[in-house]
């Protein structure tokens, strides 16, 4: 009998510090899946001034599942990982079909690992870059999709020889998030030179993106500013010596049931040795909480022209958007939504929820499309 005890006693003390390794480590699942049905759209013209046909077509944009997990060392340090990969359901595979398809891999979205404390938050991956996540932040209405706005900020697509964005997620980066400090972060970002590694020479050019970014938000305000900088020109064929560069602006404020944002963005763009460009956009968005599940969201956006040594006069667009949304749930949200745009004469602007760019699209014509559409998180 003594043996038994003397043994489980043991046992018990052999045990205890893997329960406690275990108790102070956490792996999760989590993922969303959303689904856009356009059903009615509307498409520019083509390049030649041909008419397209109305379409009906879907889509599952920021569609993704992930792992995630947390291990407490102590003192206050935690170390973290995450793998975030695209899921493509519509298709039947993680690959998208068409022009800037997914390779369709593992940890393809945000995926990390790092060390965070009290000081902060210092990780390593592919990680959204900070002027994308402070954008969201005023954007209000979404980034991508029939109804997205981010080609009239961070990401256009419609200068003739350059089409190179910012709302980017960063591969080979460092990354750093502060703590809130009275309502006030910041973080910055910077991308390793991953090609130079084994370059025989110097002529090796592969750019390096840094970034930085803070926000204040306390009570009913927010506001938030973000700077990026690409070496090489690493939108036109990684020219040495020119750089892509983007700042941004934006706040919302919160009066009772209505939420209103205003997002501003400048980018300038070195298309050559001796020819630059720039463009403005801003975008200006409300969510208003009729009461219970239902809610309103719309907004207005609009791109400048180009201007600069390239500059293309009347080549900025404008466009409409609302939609109404219902919280079946927690997690799941369905409504429909409606969106307009229109290009000024020279503008060559097309709805995200379409893969036409630029070269594809008549200059000065419009599109639009009726979109019913429902996400479920977990």
């Amino acid at each position: 009998m003594q043996k038994k005890v003397m043994t489980l006693a043991v046992a018990g003390a052999l045990a205890a510090p893997a329960l406690a390794f275990a108790q102070a480590s956490t792996v999760g699942i989590y993922g969303v899946f959303n689904v856009e049905y356009g059903i009615s759209v509307k498409q520019p013209e083509n390049a030649a001034g041909a008419s397209r046909i109305s379409a009906t077509a879907l889509n599952s944009g920021a569609s993704r599942i992930g792992l995630r997990g947390e291990e407490k060392l102590g003192g206050g340090l935690s170390a973290w990982f995450q793998c975030e990969s695209d899921l493509r359901f519509l298709s039947g595979t993680t690959a998208a079909p068409g022009p800037g398809a997914t390779t369709g891999v593992w940890c393809d979205r945000n995926s990390a690992l790092g060390l965070r404390g009290a000081w902060g938050n210092v990780f390593i991956g592919s990680w959204d870059s900070p002027i994308k996540i402070v954008s969201g932040v005023t954007r209000i209405t979404e980034e991508t999709g029939w109804t997205g706005t981010q080609l009239f900020t961070l990401s256009p697509n419609s200068h003739p020889t350059n089409n190179s964005g910012f709302s980017n997620r960063l591969a080979n980066s460092v990354s750093y998030h502060s703590p809130r400090w009275g309502g006030f972060s910041l973080m910055g970002q910077a991308t390793i030179t991953q090609a130079e590694r084994n370059a025989l020479t110097t002529a090796t050019v592969s750019g390096r993106e840094v970034g930085i970014a803070g926000q204040f938000a306390q009570g009913p305000f927010a506001v938030v500013a973000g700077y990026a900088k690409k070496d090489d020109n690493i939108a036109v064929g990684n020219a040495a010596g020119r750089s892509d560069k983007a700042w941004l602006l934006g706040g919302t404020y919160t009066y009772g049931p209505v939420k209103v944002g205003l997002t501003y963005a400048k980018l300038e763009w070195d298309v050559s040795a001796t020819t630059q460009t720039e463009r403005k956009g801003w975008n200006l968005a409300a969510d208003w909480q009729l009461g219970g599940p239902h809610s309103i969201r719309g907004g207005y956006a609009r791109a400048g022209d180009y201007g600069g040594t390239a500059s293309v006069a009347d080549s900025g667009a404008k466009q409409w958007q609302i939609n109404y949304r219902n919280s079946l749930s927690k997690r799941t949200t369905a409504g429909i939504g409606y969106v307009k745009l229109s290009n000024d004469s020279s503008g060559r602007y097309n709805l995200t929820g379409q893969t036409a760019g630029a070269a594809n699209v008549a200059a000065g014509k419009s599109a639009s499309a009726w979109s019913l559409f429902m996400n479920h998180s977990f």
